[in-house]
């Protein structure tokens, strides 16, 4: 699965977690689960962001400083 594909999934799967918190919230019911499941899917996606971005400034700087 690509990184593209990826991302693609886990944001439909926080929209489809959005609606579910909205209409349990519309009923007044407790959403207690799906918000961690959120916030369990939002902190995955904040994780693989800052390791993409560490191994691409890593690449860059090895490019940068590499000996031809």
């Amino acid at each position: 699965m690509s990184e593209q594909q990826y991302y693609v999934k886990l944001k439909k799967e926080l929209e489809r977690i959005n609606q579910i918190i909205d209409s349990k919230i519309v009923q007044g019911r407790s959403y207690s689960f799906e918000s961690r499941k959120h916030a369990m899917l939002r902190q995955m996606i904040n994780k693989n962001k800052q390791q993409n971005k560490k191994y691409k400034s890593f690449s860059l700087f090895s490019f940068l400083t590499s000996r031809v």
